[in-house]
């Protein structure tokens, strides 16, 4: 529009301009660029077409969490914004599948319907006008009175019925066939706009037929399951194809509908799925109209009674006894069984209960579930249901209403992302493609024409779950990864979009070897004791696919009379919130249900035909197979005419069905009731020590008396521990549905949230690390090394008993179990305990090895007494010599005996003593080395003098001796004399220092000081 009016106002300045004088040549110019500026929009507007395919955007994905640990869920979560796009109007095919059995007429189809008749203002001859007893003004109209008014000197009745000659809201007298005919041919009328349209009906009773175009007369036929027979019209058919919307055969077919015979739903979707055979890409629908339950289903032979499923337009033998009081439940089931071929066929599905009570619908349903359609949810919108629940007069409305939702939607199903993403990368739940929610397309009314349809549908949101097996930083992680859609029998698609994410290093578990004492502190010869203190460290870790233990679940359900109106919630929302729960399924969880009232029933779901049994799961009650559980007990869960709601017997047998499983499994038990129960202490004490989880639903009755909070709290406090069965609000596991907005609440949130339970509230795997190591490198001064395995090179380790982590459901962590101290111990081979340089922790975590540093203590080995100086002797009592430092000066010439005493020298010790002998050759001291004397001092005897093969006195002035390696552990006692002669030459005050050098204990030096010269005595 903006374009536009700047366009008028460039035109109107350009006209005045070329009006006035002395603008010609500027005129020109204007009007060249005008006409420039035409045909560029002109251009813009050809190149702003909209597309003739869907196609759509994919943006704002998500990570969650933004930075995820190696092997960790990773939740995607993305936008996709499919793209406006303009078609012809595209095939479509419907088939209306009529119930036309004898209920639809006769005493039993007789009905009042409110007339919604356009009214009109009839007008009346003045002759026929008349005056009332008050003055009002009347006629008569087929000897009905009618108020008459005056305008303008005309008399009119206003608010006129014409057909049944009534004014104002009225009912009228007629019959459900009489008014399916009219909603039949009114739905086919509002179709007839709609081009590139072929329709179908198919009429069913006893038996189905495609297109009927009146009767021959009837005939006789009998199912193979009674002696007598009933009649059924003898239907011509005018094809066996679909016929286009405007075929002038139409109304003919449908007005000429009669009202004989059972009820074969299941054979006539078998015969509207041959209508929709053709493999094209017509947008196929069916609409499924039933006043009454199945009666008959059609069947192999007259001695085979197994369901006739292939689709064909024969007409086989059908059995059932005729009756609607589930005494033959074959007759519900094989509808559902040629549901369940139509739902792979993605059809759009409508079904309409015409008349039908709750128990009907409930089981009509069933029907339109097992065909892919879905049930109604709380405050849907009228234009957005499938399945309707119809009073006997209402069924034109309901056509309508489907007929605008056939028009004005086109769903694209089959969504699916391929992943092909880089190595690193893959889908939690393994394989290589994960489903997308379908695409919504809805007819734009204002920018569609007779001939084309412009659809649009509105941004949604997508998830699904991925893993990384390798830390680092990645972009375009989605590589060659796309999001596809099925249409005319091919397929549009989009690219992901480019995405980086960083993947953290998984280092789980974090399990420290923490050193208690880093500084021991021993003496030589004495054990030396190492402890550390190993901690493993609590974590969080989400990995849902391999985390989560097997489930059981029993759910006990109240069949007493008051559950009659509440079922069909529970049937809505058990199957797509709990029993068909990906992460439930993943970990394959089992299920069973028991019905209680005055009796308690383990269900069956085994009898069912498309049954599939798991032998590596299933037990003898519980199952697997949640699509069975769903079609063969769920949908035919109904109430009794029992008052009672004995919770106690259906108890004794839950606690057989969960004992079947001996697995490591969680346990839950369901408890759903709509009233109060009754049990027995006894019928509770054995469940309350087996810890099963206990989870309970009370269904209360809006404006009743009776307080749900109370209907299961007793049994539910005393098997759960919860104080109160209002604690479900903060967190607890007790659910009430009101009963206002007639119990929408457990389909909408409650049974998700109950299933969110059963998953949160149970155990998860223990993680277990059985190849913990500490791992040292030890020098060859430790000795007699306890604890600790050798694995050669001075290299030892010891294994840490196995490591086990349990999932810890109040902080979500996982928390180890305790853990003891590790300790090793050796005795030192010296005062000098030098460890080498790699010391470590090892094992193999989450995810992959784990290889950490660890500290070692530095170890102080105390050796015994040291001395070194004037030797005085030694002491009688304690066998130690006695010497004292040096005291000088000592005169030139003199000779000095020295003792070099060491306590606690270990064998294969170097022992040296380092002369000191000045820098000046002509004065240095005289030690003669063959005088030097090594004693090992015993405690009993005293010296004994020992020998020393390297008695001599190196060039550097070093005496070295070298202990023998039959020493005891705990060291001995050495005493090293020499006699030291100093020079006469010496100057007085030289000072000649000499060092006692050993392993492991402290330098002990001994100085001597020149004295003075010796007197002449000497």
């Amino acid at each position: 529009m903006r374009v536009a009016d700047n366009y008028l106002n460039m035109k109107n300045r350009a006209i005045k301009l070329i009006n006035k004088k002395g603008f010609k040549l500027l005129s020109i110019i204007l009007v060249i660029s005008l006409l420039s500026t035409t045909i560029f929009f002109r251009n813009v507007r050809s190149m702003a077409t909209i597309p003739d395919k869907p196609g759509f955007t994919i943006s704002d994905i998500s990570f969650d969490p933004s930075e995820p640990e190696v092997g960790e869920d990773i939740a995607v979560s993305g936008k996709i914004t499919p793209t406006d796009f303009e078609i012809p109007v595209p095939p479509k095919e419907i088939v209306l599948v009529l119930d036309v059995s004898g209920s639809m007429d006769g005493e039993q189809g007789k009905i009042s319907v409110k007339c919604t008749n356009p009214r009109t203002e009839y007008e009346v001859p003045k002759s026929k006008v008349y005056t009332g007893y008050y003055g009002d003004l009347y006629t008569y109209i087929n000897y009905t009175s009618f108020r008459v008014i005056k305008k303008n000197n005309h008399y009119y009745i206003e608010d006129y019925c014409n057909e049944h000659n009534k004014v104002g809201e009225h009912n009228y007298d007629s019959t459900k066939i009489a008014e399916l005919k009219k909603a039949a041919n009114n739905f086919v009328d509002r179709m007839k706009s709609v081009p590139n349209l072929k329709i179908g009906i198919v009429a069913y009773s006893s038996k189905a037929w495609i297109n009927p175009n009146g009767k021959n007369g009837n005939e006789s036929t009998k199912s193979i399951d009674l002696n007598n027979s009933h009649e059924v019209p003898k239907y011509e058919s005018v094809s066996s194809d679909l016929l286009d919307i405007t075929d002038s055969r139409l109304p003919n077919m449908i007005n000429n509908l009669e009202a004989l015979g059972g009820t074969n739903t299941g054979e006539g979707l078998r015969k509207a799925a041959y209508m929709l055979r053709n493999e094209n890409t017509a947008n196929k629908t069916i609409v499924l109209m039933s006043d009454g339950l199945p009666t008959f289903y059609s069947v192999k032979g007259s001695n085979d009674r197994s369901y006739y499923t292939t689709i064909d337009n024969t007409n086989p033998y059908y059995a059932g006894n005729g009756s609607d009081d589930n005494s033959n439940e074959d007759c519900l089931k094989y509808a559902k069984t040629i549901g369940g071929l139509i739902e792979t066929k993605d059809y759009n599905i409508f079904s309409i209960g015409y008349g039908l009570d709750s128990s009907g619908n409930t089981k009509l349903s069933q029907i339109h579930q097992s065909m892919g359609g879905t049930l109604p949810v709380d405050n849907q919108e009228e234009n957005e249901k499938t399945y309707f629940e119809t009073d006997n007069g209402a069924i034109d409305a309901v056509f309508q209403n489907i007929a605008t939702q056939i028009i004005n939607n086109y769903d694209i199903k089959g969504g699916i992302l391929t992943s092909r993403m880089l190595d690193t990368f893959g889908l939690a739940l393994g394989g290589q493609t994960v489903s997308i929610p379908d695409i919504n397309y809805k007819k734009d009314d204002a920018n569609s024409t007779a001939s084309t349809i412009r659809y649009h549908a509105e941004p949604y949101t997508f998830t699904f779950k991925i893993k990384a097996s390798k830390a680092g930083d990645y972009s375009n992680i989605f590589k060659d990864s796309y999001i596809s859609f099925p249409w005319n029998n091919g397929t549009f698609s989009t690219a992901m979009p480019n995405c980086s994410i960083k993947v953290v290093d998984n280092k789980l578990p974090n399990i420290e070897a923490n050193l208690k004492e880093k500084n021991p502190i021993v003496s030589l010869g004495q054990d030396v004791t190492v402890t550390y203190e190993i901690k493993a460290n609590s974590f969080q870790y989400k990995d849902d696919s391999s985390q989560l233990l097997p489930k059981d679940v029993v759910m006990l359900f109240d069949t007493s009379v008051g559950m009659k109106d509440k079922i069909g919630q529970f049937i809505n929302g058990s199957f797509n919130d709990l029993l068909n729960n990906v992460q439930l399924k993943n970990t394959h969880t089992k299920y069973s249900i028991i019905t209680f009232n005055s009796v308690a029933t383990i269900c069956d779901p085994t009898k069912y035909q498309n049954f599939r049994p798991d032998s590596n799961y299933d037990t003898t009650n519980l199952k697997t197979d949640t699509t069975a559980i769903n079609d063969y007990v769920v949908k035919n869960l109904k109430s009794s005419e029992s008052t009672d709601r004995n919770i106690g017997l259906a108890l004794q047998k839950a606690d057989g069905v969960l004992s079947e499983d001996t697995g490591k499994v969680n346990k839950y038990i369901l408890l759903i009731s709509s009233g109060s129960v009754t049990y027995t202490p006894n019928d509770i004490k054995a469940l309350k020590e087996k810890g099963y989880i206990i989870i309970s639903l009370a269904i209360g009755t809006q404006n009743s008396s009776q307080n749900p909070q109370t209907f299961l709290y007793d049994v539910h406090k005393d098997l759960a521990g919860e104080v109160s069965a209002s604690s479900s609000a903060s967190g607890g596991n007790y659910f009430i549905s009101p009963g206002t907005d007639n119990n929408n609440d457990i389909a909408n949130s409650i049974m998700s949230n109950i299933a969110k339970k059963i998953i949160d509230i149970g155990d998860r795997q223990s993680y277990a690390f059985d190849d913990v190591y500490l791992n040292f490198e030890m020098g060859e001064s430790f000795k007699d090394i306890q604890g600790l395995e050798s694995i050669g090179n001075s290299k030892y380790r010891v294994k840490i008993p196995k490591v086990v982590y349990n999932y810890d459901k109040n902080t979500n962590q996982y928390i180890a179990d305790p853990i003891n101290d590790i300790s090793f111990k050796f005795k030192p081979g010296g005062t000098s305990l030098l460890f080498g340089n790699l010391h470590t922790i090892t094992y193999t975590g989450i995810t992959g090895g784990i290889d950490k540093n660890i500290s070692v203590p530095t170890i102080t080995v105390k050796s015994g007494e040291v001395k070194h100086g004037v030797y005085k002797g030694i002491a009688e009592d304690t066998k130690v010599p006695n010497i004292e430092d040096p005291r000088g000066p000592f005169p030139k010439g003199s000779a000095v005996t020295f003792g070099a005493y060491i306590d606690g020298v270990m064998n294969n010790n170097k022992i040296t003593l380092k002369f000191d002998y000045g820098n000046d050759p002509n004065t240095k001291p005289i030690i003669d080395s063959s005088k030097i004397k090594v004693f090992q001092i015993d405690d009993l005897n005293g010296l004994k003098e020992v020998s020393n093969p390297d008695n001599e006195i190196n060039e550097n002035g070093e005496y070295t001796y070298t202990t023998p390696s039959d020493f005891p552990e705990s060291g001995a006692k050495i005493l090293i004399l020499y006699t030291e002669v100093l020079s006469k030459n010496a100057n007085t005050d030289t000072k000649y220092t000499n060092i006692l050098k050993g392993p492991g204990i402290p330098d002990a030096n001994a100085t001597i000081t020149v004295g003075s010269d010796l007197p002449d005595l000497f």
